[in-house]
């Protein structure tokens, strides 16, 4: 044993398809979505799935983030919305 332990990579794919954000990953967990004022505006847990589709329809142009937890691990991507 070298006592390295060997973490597990992640990879989360945000892709902004105009109205629909779609979020590809393993081991997804939980999506929120904010606004730049850190109002939360949506909130889905994840339960077995590797992709979800997010509706932005009804939401003003503008600068969004969507905060993503896989794995116990938090990645925060931030998104415009035209």
């Amino acid at each position: 044993p070298t006592g390295i332990n060997h973490a597990t990579t992640t990879h989360v794919d945000v892709i902004n398809n105009g109205p629909i954000l779609t979020i590809r990953g393993s081991g997804l967990q939980q999506v929120k979505l904010f606004d730049l004022n850190g109002r939360l505006l949506n909130s889905t847990p994840i339960v077995g799935q590797s992709e979800i589709t997010l509706s932005l329809a009804g939401l003003a142009q503008g600068v969004y983030v969507v905060q993503i937890t896989d794995n116990g691990r938090t990645h925060t991507r931030r998104f415009l919305k035209q």
